[in-house]
């Protein structure tokens, strides 16, 4: 994506612009086949938050008969605002560079901002 810089300043003054990102991923990653990957992958796609998975099997572990599929949108999206991030590439690296204990402790306050999150989502409900 070289020259992006210049199109920024090119569109900004009014001219066109006249490079190609057909190719730009998302948050203007290119997204680069390589020789022998089936498919296209951003940097993006390479990273994961492990209290994502930690919130997802909190979820599991609290599921209630009536909970539908946007209450729980709701509830994952406030139970992930109020917990740290923890971004990893490879899961090998988590357990490796992870403290004794720690694991334990992060799948407590997953499920702790889980039954907060539902608390929260069930008293101010949405009418749709």
């Amino acid at each position: 994506m070289a020259g992006s810089a210049n199109c920024i300043g090119e569109i900004a003054q009014g001219e066109s612009c006249s490079h190609d990102f057909s190719r730009a991923g998302i948050y203007g990653v290119q997204i680069i086949n390589k020789p022998g990957r089936s498919k296209a992958m951003s940097l993006i796609d390479a990273i994961d938050n492990l209290y994502e998975k930690l919130v997802a099997d909190a979820i599991d572990e609290t599921r209630d008969p009536e909970d539908n599929e946007d209450f729980l949108a709701d509830v994952i999206c406030v139970a992930l605002n109020r917990l740290p991030s923890k971004y990893y590439r490879h899961s090998v690296d988590m357990v490796f560079y992870m403290a004794e204990g720690e694991m334990d402790a992060m799948k407590k306050d997953s499920l702790g901002a889980v039954r907060d999150a539902r608390e929260f989502v069930r008293s101010h409900k949405r009418d749709l």
